[in-house]
């Protein structure tokens, strides 16, 4: 599984390589994005939903886009654990690509691999420790053109992430270590 996925990445990058134009100009940019974001997997029985945000720092070479970023989202808890949130915090590099699609719309499409945190609000009294691990995700977009250099983004995410063991039994509810978030998301992304 992990060789066809790896083959399947390597084959995407190819893909995009090769359709770069040799003489294009290298650009660096910045993506800010505010967001939704629901939890869903073994996760979803303890956390639910909360808004959040990213910031993405890149290199774009044609349309190809290499770079770094993180994110932060407040998430709420189910009903059975103590009213609280969670941060979900994650860093993260990532490489994508951007596709011309008519003069008015530019599609793309970001695979990130990183570091990825959920901890339990100090005040929760849940005795939950954080739990760190690693998260993989995909984002899909649309970025609309304001001017050759700004561009409103409008995209989705999603993240399959694995952490240590989180024990919230004292809300009734089955230890986890997994889960997916989901991601709606507006933004502006910046070119120089």
């Amino acid at each position: 599984m992990r060789m066809r996925t790896g083959a399947l990445l390597l084959a995407l990058v190819g893909t995009f390589m090769t359709t770069q134009d040799a003489a294009a100009q290298k650009n660096f940019g910045a993506n800010a994005v505010a967001m939704y974001e629901w939890i869903t997997g073994p996760a979803g029985d303890a956390l639910n939903g909360g808004w959040g945000g990213e910031a993405n720092f890149f290199i774009q070479s044609g349309r190809m886009r290499f770079g770094l970023g993180g994110g932060y989202a407040a998430i709420e808890t189910s009903a059975s654990l103590p009213d609280a949130t969670w941060d979900k915090v994650n860093i993260y590099g990532m490489v994508g690509g951007v596709f011309p699609a008519g003069s008015r719309f530019r599609s793309h499409v970001d695979l990130r691999f990183g570091w990825t945190q959920l901890k339990p609000d100090e005040t929760s009294g849940a005795g939950v420790e954080k739990a760190s691990g690693w998260g993989a995700g995909l984002v899909l977009g649309v970025e609309i053109p304001l001017s050759p250099n700004f561009a409103i983004d409008l995209s989705g995410a999603g993240e399959h992430f694995n952490i240590t063991d989180v024990d919230v039994s004292a809300g009734d509810i089955d230890t986890f270590g997994s889960g997916w978030s989901w991601g709606l998301r507006l933004g502006l992304t910046i070119l120089t």
